[in-house]
Order: C-alpha cells, then sequence, then structure tokens
C-alpha cells in the first residue's frame, strides 16, 4: 500500500504544479487533461481505502407498491 499512497502523493503534487507530464522510476507518464488526473487520483485513493478495508457507503433505492387498488 505503501507504494500506492506515494503514487497517489505523487499524483497529487503533479496537480498541484499544473503540470501533465511526469518521469516515475525513469519512465514518463504524460496525462491528457487536468481531468483525467483528477480521475487518476480518486482511482488511487479508491484502490488504497479497499486495500485498508474501508467500506463504501452504499445507496439502494427502494420502491412500494399500494395494495388493493
Amino acid at each position: 500500500m505503501a507504494t500506492l499512497q506515494q503514487q497517489l502523493d505523487a499524483l497529487r503534487d503533479l496537480k498541484a504544479t499544473g503540470t501533465l507530464s511526469v518521469t516515475h522510476e525513469g519512465r514518463r507518464i504524460e496525462y491528457r487533461s487536468m481531468d483525467e488526473i483528477d480521475r487518476a487520483i480518486t482511482d488511487l485513493a479508491a484502490r488504497i481505502a479497499a486495500e485498508a478495508g474501508a467500506v463504501r457507503p452504499v445507496a439502494r433505492r427502494t420502491t412500494f407498491r399500494r395494495s388493493g387498488r
């Protein structure tokens, strides 16, 4: 999980600088937009939460019918 957290921190730093590309471990990664960086941040944060055992809230939809009418 430390690696995922490091990646998340790097993405947040990248976003803060307004830069769309980064070199990590000899690999250059270029994002197309800040929206793409936001999606990557959201994805990594969800993966970290899942590994930590955090439970995501679940929304349920219930319908009711009147009987006899």
